[in-house]
């Protein structure tokens, strides 16, 4: 099967590494990367690596690294061309039909899927177009009085479907598009009589959509305050939509998400929106549901920590407690942001601000002191039989916290905050112990192993089997570097700099292949006939070095801080091979000095490799 030109780029570019190798194996997130058992041996601590930043993987217990191709090829026992027509038909990429045999895609999934997601495209353009024509500026004037800005509103594709029942159906005809497909897609419906109308007559538009930012479904909100009127809808369930599975805003928020670690989980759509506005961009809601399993294990892909930011009414409270336990079970550290009574987060961001927000989350509160405050003040806490039921309730729940060293913190919160006693208090452990006593030890176990995890170290002490410490300093420098062979042509270097076997062979590899950026050349040594395994390997794990060990995106704040330039780094790791083979030299100098004492031409050799090495030293880089 011959593939068109720039289709392996382009999945490539939709293609999420994480999302991808998450579909076959659990992945826990690890500082920038994320960590699991491999999948290619029976290991009990994990060693394969997944690098979100660079989209790479490494298994240091089998040696196999690459892409997102390469992983399907060695997990699915498949080959490039067909890991290429299967990402494709994951992510609805139709690959156009040439001359040649191989892997065909399954048409009639792709096609069904395409169409479904091409409608709800169009569906949202011409919600947008809608609002601004709609003469009566319905939606214009409910998102301006929201605050919302027309490059948030573009941000979010926010729109607005036209008061008439047939209008988006009469659209969607003059497409092309037939009736099937606009039910399912979940956007149209069927009276009993048989006439097709539109979900969100009338209704200001929120898009909800995937992680690659593809439109699934909507959210529609009532503009006419009217009691019989549900104040919120949502696209009901299709074959693109499963709202157990999609968080609104998530594509939007992403890298806020990814590079803090921790997610703010609200309620409304408008609160998204709202904070996202105010710079709190790590900001995501559920659509149409309560927090569900598969929400918090997405989550945990990118996050250790996430903020309960839920509405300060009794359904905000309710929802809010009930996410506890998915955190706290999925390894999420979470901590709940209590709201004034009457406010969310949208009317807290346009009445107060963000730094009133910020203020809020700084005093967030932990699940036990939630509970409490909440059991307080519901209940006659000193009720022995609601004391019991409650204790017991948050035993359970401390139980299912993964890392057992903190189980003491919470139980002792949970004492002093009730004011137990002594005995009371020594009951909670007991009680503890007798409820968890195998899940206790199968933690334990897991603690003890974590220490042989995957370390950034190992793969250091891997590199160094091959390369010095300088060589290594180097390829990383460069790898870092935004175009390497403009910084190579600069620093004049050539393989004699280096001083191993590995690092002579890397180099003039690199010098043999035409790329410009880390992309580009990993691309090529994965994906060439003339790729080197070794080169390959070594080059993944100075990636991934990379990755573990450059500073973080935080200290672009610091601006009076000057940032060490590439080059000037890789003077320094090349100043030292220099200064490490005079001193080579001067050792044999020495040696053949001590067997001709005499020769008058080894001294002067030798005082200059002296002087040469002085002037190293003296050297400033």
């Amino acid at each position: 099967m011959h593939l068109p030109e720039g289709i392996i780029e382009q999945i490539r570019r939709e293609a999420d590494i994480v999302e991808i190798i998450s579909d076959y194996m659990v992945l826990k997130k690890r500082g920038r990367n994320y960590i699991g058992l491999s999948p290619f041996t029976s290991e009990k601590t994990p060693s394969f690596v997944v690098s979100p930043d660079k989209q790479i993987f490494k298994d240091f217990s089998s040696g196999k690294g690459g892409d997102v191709f390469s992983f399907l090829m060695e997990y699915r026992r498949i080959t490039f061309v067909e890991s290429v027509v299967e990402l494709a038909n994951k992510l609805s990429i139709e690959i156009p039909t040439q001359s040649g045999t191989g892997q065909k895609q399954n048409p009639e999934k792709v096609s069904k899927r395409k169409r479904t997601l091409e409608l709800l495209e169009e569906v949202k353009k011409y919600y947008i177009t809608s609002m601004r024509l709609d003469e009566k500026h319905t939606a214009i004037e409910y998102f301006m009085k929201r605050g919302f800005t027309s490059d948030v509103q573009n941000k979010y594709s926010l729109g607005y479907s036209p008061d008439n029942w047939d209008a988006t159906v009469n659209h969607l005809k003059s497409k092309g598009l037939t009736e099937q497909i606009m039910l399912e897609s979940g956007v149209i419906g069927k009276s009993k009589n048989g006439k097709l109308y539109d979900r969100f007559k009338g209704r200001a538009i929120f898009p909800i959509k995937d992680h690659l930012g593809k439109v699934i479904g909507f959210g529609g909100r009532d503009l006419t305050n009217s009691d019989k009127a549900a104040k919120y809808i949502n696209s009901p369930q299709t074959s693109v939509y499963d709202k157990s599975d999609v968080l609104y805003g998530f594509y939007e928020g992403i890298d806020s998400i990814r590079n803090q670690e921790v997610a703010i989980l609200v309620e409304g759509y408008a609160d998204v929106v709202s904070l996202s506005q105010a710079g709190v961009e790590n900001v995501v809601a559920v659509s149409g549901t309560a927090l569900t399993e598969k929400h918090a294990i997405r989550l945990k892909r990118y996050v250790n920590s996430v903020y309960l930011n839920y509405d300060s009414d009794r359904a905000g409270v309710n929802a809010a407690d009930k996410s506890i336990d998915l955190c706290l079970e999925n390894d999420i550290d979470v901590k709940i942001v209590v709201l004034p009574e009457g406010q969310d987060p949208d009317s807290i961001i346009r009445e107060k601000g963000k730094k009133e927000y910020e203020l809020l989350l700084r005093k967030a509160k932990t699940f036990v002191e939630f509970r409490v405050d909440n059991f307080k003040k519901n209940n006659d806490f000193k009720n022995p039989k609601l004391l019991s039921e409650f204790l017991q309730k948050m035993i359970v729940t401390i139980n299912k916290i993964k890392d057992v060293f903190v189980h003491d913190h919470y139980i002792n919160s949970l004492a002093t905050l009730l004011n137990l006693s002594e005995s009371e208090r020594n009951l909670l452990y007991q009680e503890k112990s007798k409820s968890n006593k195998v899940t206790d030890k199968s933690k334990l176990e897991v603690v003890k192993g974590a220490k042989n995890t995957w370390q950034p170290e190992n793969m250091m002490s891997e590199l160094k089997q091959v390369l010095n410490d300088a060589e290594i300093k180097i390829f990383s420098h460069l790898l870092h570097s935004k175009d390497i062979k403009q910084v190579i042509e600069n620093l004049q270097l050539t393989s004699e700099f280096f001083q191993t076997d590995m690092a002579m062979r890397i180099f003039d590899y690199l010098e043999y292949l035409e790329f410009n950026t880390t992309e580009e050349l990993f691309q090529q040594i994965l994906h060439s006939e003339e790729a080197d395994e070794d080169i390959n390997s070594i080059l993944t794990n100075i990636l991934l070095i990379n990755e573990e060990f450059r500073p973080s995106d935080e200290w672009e704040k610091f601006r009076h801080i000057e940032v060490l330039n590439e080059e000037l780094l890789i003077q320094q790791a090349i100043r030292s091979i220099i200064l490490n083979n005079l001193e080579e030299e001067i050792r044999l100098a020495i040696e053949r000095i001590e067997e001709e004492p005499d020769n008058e031409s080894l001294i002067v050799n030798y005082r200059d490799l002296i002087k040469q090495r002085e002037v190293m030293y003296e050297k400033e880089v």
